[in-house]
């Protein structure tokens, strides 16, 4: 089932970048959605680049990425948590109190890399099946028990109720 779809395109994602995000994940997530708005010749998804306070925030990679504006500001239609390195320690209860406050609106929510810790320890994945990055996963189980790790494949994408609209959209015309 396609949940909450907006009523004129385009879908517009707020990408939350967290200290040492990993680069690769959040630029291939970007460039998915530059990508399909080129196949179809028109502007289907936008992104705003979000950080807690709105000010730039440094990758695992040490590249600086300046940010549009801080979380509480945005108001799109899904929010993408991007994280990476160290995220134990870089999930502040700031961020953690921000993204319940962003979900009790019934925006929808999804991760790419360690993201979907950040969402777990905000209890936004109770009742959710998610993956991450498999170096994660030990830590991640023995942290969070209750919350379901897929089997099925490990990879870079943490889906909630939020992330089951892009794949359900094979045909964007």
């Amino acid at each position: 089932m396609i949940e909450n779809i907006p009523a004129a395109w385009p879908l517009r994602f707020g990408f939350v970048l967290t200290p040492k995000f990993s680069l690769i994940s959040f630029t291939s997530a970007v460039e998915a959605l530059r990508l399909a708005n080129r196949h179809v010749n028109e502007v289907k998804y936008e992104w705003t680049l979000l950080s807690l306070d709105g000010q730039p925030v440094t990758s695992s990679a040490n590249v600086t990425i300046p940010c549009d504006m801080p979380l509480e500001q945005w108001n799109g239609d899904a929010i993408v948590v991007c994280s990476g390195l160290e995220v134990e320690r870089t999930t502040s209860p700031e961020l953690v109190t921000a993204l319940r406050k962003i979900a009790r609106t019934g925006k929808e929510m999804g991760a790419v890399c360690t993201g979907a810790h950040v969402l777990a320890k905000a209890g936004l994945l109770e009742d959710h099946e998610c993956t991450l990055h498999w170096e994660n996963l030990p830590g991640f189980a023995e942290t969070f028990p209750d919350v379901e790790v897929s089997k099925k494949s490990v990879s870079n994408v943490c889906e909630g109720p939020p992330m089951k609209r892009l794949k359900h959209y094979p045909d964007l015309t």
